[in-house]
């Protein structure tokens, strides 16, 4: 949705022992403040959260601050921290097909909840946090649609009774009447360009 630093968040994370994961801004991590003591301070649980972790630290240029759950969400990752400590058979922290908010992050949340927000370093997951909008989120490719396949659309709706399906028919319809149109005035071009060549010597 938006660009950011990728060389200055690669090199953060080959600089220090501690920066092992950097997930990039999403809609949920937008507030991340008030999401870490959120989720910290629930079901009884009381962790004090140092007034640092509240500012980004620049790291090679890069703004970070604490995230204190693992989000299956776009990041860059240190390969060798997957292979050795997310993924270790014998740790378990992760079951095959799992998913690893659900089982790694649960246990990171446990982990500081009983040890306290000194123990995050152990796990080094850090936020992007450059106080911008989201860069990335998710498209529901369905919805995706062009004015003209819109218009198609809101044409049948109109016209008659038909319902999702109907809408979705229409839609198709124009966009392969659009294609068929373009592949038209592509085959069309290249004549042109073609008779517009010199012949041969």
């Amino acid at each position: 949705m938006r660009s950011f630093d990728l060389l200055g968040t690669c090199r953060a994370l080959a600089s220090s022992p501690t920066i092992n994961y950097v997930t990039l801004q999403t809609k949920s991590t937008l507030n991340n403040t008030k999401r870490m003591a959120s989720i910290l301070n629930r079901s009884g649980f009381s962790v004090k959260i140092p007034k640092e972790a509240y500012e980004p630290r620049t790291v090679e240029g890069v703004p970070l601050t604490p995230i204190v759950s693992w989000v299956d969400s776009t990041h860059i990752c240190k390969t060798s921290w997957y292979r050795d400590f997310v993924f270790n058979r014998f740790l378990k922290l992760v079951v095959r097909g799992g998913f690893i908010e659900d089982q790694f992050g649960q246990a990171q949340i446990a982990h500081i909840r009983e040890c306290g927000f000194g123990v995050h370093e152990f796990w080094g997951t850090w936020l992007l946090d450059d106080k911008q909008e989201r860069c990335v989120g998710h498209v529901h490719g369905r919805r995706a649609v062009t004015k003209e396949q819109k218009e198609a659309m809101i044409e049948v709706t109109k016209n008659s009774r038909g319902g999702t399906e109907a809408r979705w028919a229409a839609a198709i319809a124009v966009s392969v009447k659009n294609t068929m149109q373009e592949q038209r005035d592509d085959e069309e071009a290249t004549i042109t360009r073609a008779q517009k060549l010199p012949p041969p010597s």
